[in-house]
């Protein structure tokens, strides 16, 4: 964290990073496509949070995670193997310069 936001850390905001930072930085990683634009944006989040924890009544809901209900991971890795091998046949069927490739 910045000086700004150590300097107004509170237990709170302490187990906030702690609890959440790792999950904040992968969902950010998938928007983003940068560690450190991952990193950038979980740190500003939580100096955000660091300014104002008296106004938030639940951290959990103010630095939600993702919640993946009802569905079996295995379901997941089996249409992700869909997807992939969908997406070969297709690049399989298509000429470099369909592809976007240099020959």
């Amino acid at each position: 964290m910045d000086r700004s936001a150590m300097a107004a850390r509170t237990p709170v905001t302490d187990a906030a990073w702690f609890e959440h930072r790792k999950i904040l930085v992968d969902v950010a990683y998938r928007l983003l496509g940068s560690v450190a634009d991952a990193e950038d944006a979980v740190q500003e989040a939580f100096a955000r949070l660091a300014a104002a924890p008296d106004e938030i009544e639940d951290v959990r809901a103010w630095l939600p995670e993702p919640l993946v209900e009802g569905e079996d991971p295995a379901d997941q890795v089996t249409l992700d193997d869909s997807v992939r091998m969908a997406l070969l046949v297709v690049l399989d069927r298509l000429s470099p310069a369909e592809r976007g490739w240099r020959t």
